[in-house]
């Protein structure tokens, strides 16, 4: 009995023995196999633009490496413009001084003379001539920096308001007459500008107008404000009668591209769009976004949309008065095909921070400001 039981604890060891080397033998193997890491999944080449209802994705086709906004004015801008005839770039700073952008040379000083507490500026059709206001936002005073022979042209001073009507010699505007304010036609010429009163007793003041074409018109919009509803109204030059263009709403900010083809519209609970001349929206998607941020040329709109879009805020008016700033991504769309691509991406190793403002498009490049340096730059499309 003895020598079979020693036979069977004898054969059971080296069962246990051999198993347990299989199992070191195959845990060193396992332990010195190189593990590849996981790969991640291709890239798809587009990316979604901040801030759609509809999660689309968009081509990328915008290089860091080719496409970079540069820096074009020497110093802080208030206002830049664009002469059409010649494409000569200038901007006016914070202090009235006026300065001709020079690519490679530093920016010719056209006009030293200073002016304080500017409160606008807009250039004429052609953009020879910047019409400004300054001073005292009670009794605001006017005047014209032509650009051919580098000096103001003062308006009268019982001129309230004025905006181009479509000629660089033609001005609309309230003028006060005896304590009577009056919608007028002004004309300017070397001498003295004519006055001819058009409507008297004039009462939507604190309004912003802008000339519209075919028929001849005034656009006219409330100063815009979440704390109330603003509006807007169309005024026909010729029979002088107004119309309502939107119902009231808050924070109504209105802002037309150049042409006069394209108005882009933002209001506090509506959010952001852009209008043909019908009020029908030409955006194929939603952006979150500003009209000043906006431009047009030949059915192309270029507009700069917040990386960030801050819906908890007191908007329009934290934007306006600066109390909000964003950083920007700049898109194009083709308002015929609705091909949407982004253009550069702001805040990255080549490009700075950008809070664009006041895009504008001038011989295959657009322009524009940004808000916090001042300064006005350029991109080549």
């Amino acid at each position: 009995m003895k020598p079979l039981f020693i036979k069977i604890a004898i054969l059971v060891s080296l069962v246990v023995l051999l198993g347990i080397g299989v199992y070191v033998v195959w845990t060193r193997a396992l332990g010195t196999e190189e593990v590849s890491s996981p790969q991640s999944p291709p890239a798809t080449g587009g990316e979604t633009v901040p801030n759609l209802e509809a999660d689309v994705e968009l081509p990328d086709t915008a290089s860091s490496s080719s496409i970079l906004p540069k820096k074009v004015s020497d110093g802080e801008a208030f206002r830049y413009w664009i002469v059409s005839d010649t494409g000569e770039a200038y901007y006016l700073t914070p202090e009235g001084r006026v300065f001709l952008i020079s690519d490679d040379e530093p920016d010719e000083e056209v006009l030293s003379q200073s002016i304080s507490d500017l409160q606008t500026a807009d250039e004429s059709p052609s953009g020879r001539l910047l019409l400004v206001s300054f001073g005292d936002r009670a009794e605001l005073q006017w005047g014209a920096f032509d650009t051919i022979d580098g000096v103001w042209r003062p308006l009268p001073q019982e001129v309230r308001y004025a905006t181009w009507g479509g000629r660089d010699e033609l001005l609309y505007g309230i003028v006060d007459e005896k304590g009577v304010q009056t919608l007028s036609e002004i004309r300017l010429a070397f001498g003295s500008p004519s006055i001819k009163p058009l409507m008297r007793n004039f009462r939507l003041l604190n309004t912003h107008f802008r000339f519209l074409s075919s028929p001849d018109r005034l656009f006219l919009t409330e100063l815009p404000s979440e704390s109330y509803e603003g509006r807007a109204w169309e005024l026909d030059l010729k029979t002088l009668l107004f119309r309502p263009f939107f119902a009231p709403e808050k924070g109504l900010s209105l802002h037309w591209s150049p042409d006069g083809k394209i108005l882009f519209r933002f209001s506090t609970n509506g959010g952001f769009d852009a209008l043909n001349p019908q009020k029908e929206s030409v955006l194929p998607l939603s952006i979150s976004t500003f009209p000043e941020k906006c431009t047009s040329n030949d059915g192309e709109i270029f507009c700069f949309v917040p990386q960030d879009f801050f819906e908890s805020t007191h908007l329009p008016d934290d934007y306006y008065k600066k109390a909000l700033m964003t950083i920007d991504d700049l898109y194009s769309l083709d308002t015929n095909t609705f091909f949407f691509q982004k253009i550069f991406s702001s805040y990255g190793a080549e490009i700075p921070g950008i809070d664009g403002i006041y895009p504008r498009y001038s011989n295959g490049e657009l322009y524009f400001l940004n808000r916090y340096d001042g300064g006005v730059y350029k991109v080549n499309l």
